[in-house]
């Protein structure tokens, strides 16, 4: 028997996934189990593409491409070869949001009138939201928020 990997998941481009896992019962001990996975465009458990290096019960797909592949395992008993394949989980992969059009910073005298800062972004899915941040260092990271 085996125990599936979650059905499905959706992410942006280079985000974080949860890796698929695969429990199995039955047979002597967890060590008689060989795993192999593989990737499909379609929704189906077999004509898929083996991936290479995927043999534990456990896999992080990719999560740079965009789009949607289906991901199913095929789990095998060493001592008998009898096998079985599980359920296919479906991740989709939407296109993270771009910057297009970098703000331009400039210099101002005190009280002086500032250049306003604009950023243009394209690609993602939906609406985006922003948030501004200042830093006293020329870092992306580490500032204050507005």
């Amino acid at each position: 028997m085996i125990h599936q990997a979650i059905a499905t998941q959706e992410v942006c481009q280079n985000a974080s996934l949860q890796d698929l896992i695969v429990s199995v019962s039955g047979g002597v001990t967890a060590s008689n189990f060989e795993y192999q996975w593989y990737s499909n465009t379609n929704n189906l458990n077999s004509g898929g593409t083996s991936i290479a290096g995927a043999n534990t019960d456990t896999y992080t797909p990719d999560n740079t491409n965009t789009g949607t592949l289906y991901y199913y395992v095929v789990v095998k008993q060493t001592e008998s070869g009898c096998q079985v394949i599980s359920a296919t989980s479906e991740v989709t992969i939407t296109p993270g949001p771009s910057i297009a059009t970098q703000p331009v910073g400039s210099d101002i005298c005190l009280d002086g009138a500032a250049t306003t800062l604009e950023v243009v972004t394209q690609n993602g899915v939906g609406t985006p939201t922003y948030q501004w941040y200042s830093n006293m260092n020329n870092s992306t990271s580490g500032g204050t928020s507005y």
